[in-house]
């Protein structure tokens, strides 16, 4: 088996201070660097560490539920550079069976999000070596190289200047070659360093702080993140993989479904707020897995199977709740009216579902499904390019398709005793959606066609 990405996790500073077994968002230290080192993508893991602690070490190791190949080997080290010159054989010869990448990540660093992932496809992108480097000027202790960058780094370390930082090594490497290394920098703070249980604390708070993502909606934003991150924190340390929550928020909108059949106040109410528990629950997979490192594409595949399969049966018992209770429906359509409106949802579902669940043909592998799309109206090629009065408008108006407004707005619907008529809503944004998908996978086909012709032509990469 061919070796591609290789992550050296340097476990050498670890003391009584900080033990391998130190917990950090409830996981050891140690664990967290390898699982870190796995959803990075890297294939294998060479763990060093101090003679003194490598029957511990391997204790932890037999319990981790990382996917990598685990090397121990025994280094009474002071550096970086020492670690890195011990680890020269097994790096050497991942890169001459064709591997790519090679990580540097110390167990004593608590990093937030996968950004050691952004380092190393940094590496393969923009230069031979890639590290962080924050807007003050600082450095933090991850880099990553390919196959060209790692001889720059091994020069720097044979060097008699080499120091014991990222810093250093770099500094040595830019003095002959300054197009070497590439500096991402990042928005915010990104990572820390554990030396003592005080800072362990202070990481395990900001990872699971973390766990709030960007295209979070106001509702999430201001109300289900306050309720689900204390819970989630506490759920950390049990052994719940993310996935048995995702099918556990899924019997928890067949309830809400189910309630909507019996139709009335009190069925459509018990709809609505059963509804809003499915909505917090589905917030527990997610933070699990962000804040213990075990997202996966086939998680987030497994999440919105679930979360679809959820809405599909909430809007079914509406809308047979609403049919036979015989709902007034507008202009004396007659209560098949809410049936009609469960078809045209069904419809959208389905034009959506089939653009959502057509990336991994489009793509040719299990990629992660969101974030493949961009609306019609968005270019996220030309980040400067100013938005237009439409793209402006229709920017504002998508967070109402986000799953926590659209929820909330149900629950409202419900508290007012008008929980049916949500349905209209609902069923015509979700048509609507459907729509602007389709284009989307038509899009994303001709690009995939274009880019095709272009490795093909004459001169073509």
């Amino acid at each position: 088996m061919t070796t591609t990405d290789l992550a050296i996790i340097d476990a050498t500073r670890h003391d009584d201070e900080v033990p391998l077994d130190l917990t950090v968002a409830c996981l050891p230290a140690l664990e967290r660097s390898l699982r870190l080192a796995d959803i990075t993508g890297c294939d294998a893991a060479r763990v060093v560490v101090s003679p003194e602690h490598v029957e511990r070490s391997r204790a932890l190791l037999d319990e981790t539920d990382a996917d990598l190949d685990i090397e121990v080997h025994a280094l009474e080290a002071h550096s970086m550079a020492e670690v890195l010159a011990a680890s020269r054989e097994p790096i050497d010869e991942m890169f001459r069976q064709g591997g790519e990448t090679v990580t540097y990540l110390p167990s004593t660093t608590a990093c937030f999000r996968n950004l050691p992932g952004d380092c190393r496809e940094h590496a393969e992108t923009q230069g031979g070596i890639a590290v962080f480097e924050p807007a003050d000027g600082s450095m933090g202790e991850l880099l990553a190289a390919d196959g060209e960058g790692w001889g720059r780094l091994s020069e720097a370390i044979e060097s008699p200047e080499a120091g014991d930082t990222v810093s250093a090594l770099v500094e040595g490497i830019r003095r002959p070659h300054p197009d070497t290394v590439a500096g991402l920098e990042p928005s915010r703070a990104w990572q820390t360093t554990i030396d003592g249980p005080e800072a362990a604390r202070r990481a395990g708070d900001q990872i699971w702080q973390d766990c709030r993502k960007p295209t979070d909606g106001p509702v999430s934003t201001h109300i289900n993140r306050r309720i689900t991150l204390p819970i989630s924190r506490r759920l950390g340390r049990l052994d719940i993989p993310p996935n048995v929550v995702s099918f556990f928020a899924f019997f928890v909108g067949l309830a809400a479904g189910l309630a909507g059949t019996f139709g009335g106040y009190v069925g459509f109410l018990a709809a609505g707020a059963i509804y809003k528990i499915n909505s917090l629950v589905d917030g527990f997979d997610g933070e699990l897995a962000r804040g213990k490192y075990e997202f996966t594409d086939f998680g987030a595949w497994i999440d919105k199977f679930c979360d679809d399969t959820a809405d599909a049966f909430f809007v079914a018992g509406v809308g047979y709740g609403a049919y036979a209770t015989q709902v007034p429906a507008p202009a004396s359509l007659g209560a098949e009216f809410w049936l009609w409106m469960v078809g045209i949802y069904f419809l959208g579902k389905t034009l959506c579902s089939s653009a959502f669940y057509a990336i991994p043909f489009l793509e040719g592998e299990l990629v992660h499904p969101y974030g493949f799309f961009d609306w019609w109206f968005e270019d996220k090629k030309d980040q400067k390019a100013k938005p237009g009065f439409w793209s402006k408008l229709f920017g504002g108006l998508k967070v109402l398709t986000k799953n926590d407004v659209f929820v909330g707005i149900a629950l409202l619907f419900a508290v007012f005793g008008v929980l049916p008529w949500f349905l209209v809503i609902f069923a015509v944004g979700q048509v609507g959606v459907g729509v602007s998908r389709i284009f989307q996978v038509r899009d994303q086909l001709a690009r995939n066609r274009a880019e095709q012709q272009s490795s093909a032509a004459p001169g073509g990469e």
